[in-house]
């Protein structure tokens, strides 16, 4: 009877045992996972400000033409119109890929009770892929947000897309860049995962991709 005391005994020291290595492994996991998401952000929030003193630049540049009223250029006013024609069968910003974060605020996958907000599309890609343009029109700035996360901001009319997460850029600001021309190649993290970060504005009014581009 003793001795089999001593092995349950002995067992369920084991169990407990494992149980605080396990305890101790999602804690240092958890730790990691808000790193991580302060870090996304932090990127974020950057990425926003940068793409909201562009676009008050622009529109500030616009109004100063026209001696304080505001007017769109006949091309500007082409690039409009057919923009916003084209509104759900626009072209997807990767040749390949597939949504991996929606438009908006979501849960967190593992963290429990912590919400993210997303302002645009997240989408997985090949690692190497480039993204393009959806649309003609002019690069406005090129953004560096980290050394590996740089972003291209084009402009239609009065329209502005956004192609984020991207390590190498073949374009510069002022360039015009036609529908599906090659702007940069998207950025493949340490685990591996190539994904790009796409926005749509209408001015300073934050739009949902999911909206505008093809289905799939």
């Amino acid at each position: 009877m003793l001795d089999a005391q001593s092995l349950q005994l002995m067992k369920l020291e084991q169990e407990e045992s494992q149980k605080k290595k396990v305890r101790s492994s999602l804690s240092r996991k958890e730790k990691q996972l808000r790193r991580e998401l302060r870090t996304k952000e932090k990127e974020a929030r950057k990425l926003r400000k940068r793409i909201e003193d562009i676009i008050a630049r622009e529109l500030a540049r616009k109004k100063a033409k026209t001696k304080g009223g505001y007017a769109l250029t006949p091309e500007e006013k082409l690039l409009y119109d057919n923009f916003a024609a084209n509104k759900g069968r626009l072209p997807w910003p990767t040749e390949r890929g597939m949504i991996s974060e929606t438009f908006g605020v979501h849960q967190h996958p593992v963290l429990k009770n912590v919400k993210t907000k997303n302002n645009g599309l997240n989408i997985v890609t090949a690692k190497g892929s480039t993204v393009r343009t959806i649309f003609s029109g002019e690069v406005v700035s090129v953004v560096t947000i980290t050394a590996s996360n740089k972003a291209v901001i084009v402009k239609h009319g009065d329209y502005f897309t956004v192609y984020a997460n991207l390590d190498d850029v073949f374009v510069k600001s002022g360039d015009h860049v036609e529908t599906k021309q090659n702007l940069g190649r998207v950025h493949t993290n340490s685990k591996g995962k190539t994904e790009l970060h796409f926005e749509i504005w209408q001015n300073k009014t934050l739009l949902n991709p999911s909206g505008w581009i093809l289905k799939r």
